[in-house]
């Protein structure tokens, strides 16, 4: 009766690891970002991720940066259009996967099923893609930002959006694992007992 399907192998949005790579020794540890405040304006948000991260870098590797980030800033225009790709991907499965358990959740409540828990997972499934598809939109602001800026007049700046971007990209990552789990096992479960019960 209830037919589920959630891709379970996920393709991450992934940053452009060329630029990661092509400036690895001036990037440090970083710190967890925050969602800039609504309506800022580019120069907001760098000097914020310039706040947030505390990029150092000496004579040479500001050289470095400004010598080679005018070609990143062209490439991060390519990832931009592949992460908006991906994303309404996502953004359509997840929709899937919702409706699904909906529709659902409404059959098995017609067959005086118990679906508290089943609805549960549905609430918490909800919830993360929430978290997910707001920090994907930081991600994409993340990117765009550091393809925008004057790189060359600004390269702390530059490489502080760099450092947000890989962390917002991490996040990705943790969440999109995260929702599997929800589905994989509160929701899934709970519809194939279901649907072996609604069999006998």
């Amino acid at each position: 009766m209830i037919n589920y399907f959630i891709n379970s192998k996920y393709r991450y949005l992934a940053l452009a690891f060329f630029v990661l790579l092509m400036f690895a020794p001036t990037i440090v540890l970083a710190a967890d970002p925050s969602p800039p405040a609504p309506g800022s304006t580019l120069e907001q948000r760098v000097a914020q991720r310039k706040q947030e991260q505390q990029v150092v870098l000496d004579e040479t590797q500001t050289k470095r940066v400004q010598k080679q980030c005018k070609a990143a800033q062209v490439r991060l225009g390519t990832v931009i259009k592949d992460i908006t790709k991906l994303s309404d991907n996502r953004y359509n499965t997840y929709r899937n996967v919702d409706g699904a358990t909906l529709i659902s959740i409404g059959k098995l409540k017609i067959a005086t099923k118990d679906t508290f828990a089943l609805q549960q997972g549905r609430d918490d499934f909800a919830k993360q893609v929430t978290q997910f598809e707001a920090t994907i939109a930081q991600y994409k602001q993340a990117i765009e930002d550091a393809s925008l800026m004057n790189c060359e007049a600004d390269p702390v700046g530059f490489m502080a959006m760099i450092v947000t971007a890989r962390s917002y990209n991490n996040m990705l990552s943790t969440q999109s694992k995260s929702i599997n789990a929800v589905v994989t096992d509160k929701i899934k479960p709970q519809l194939e007992t279901f649907s072996k019960e609604l069999q006998q």
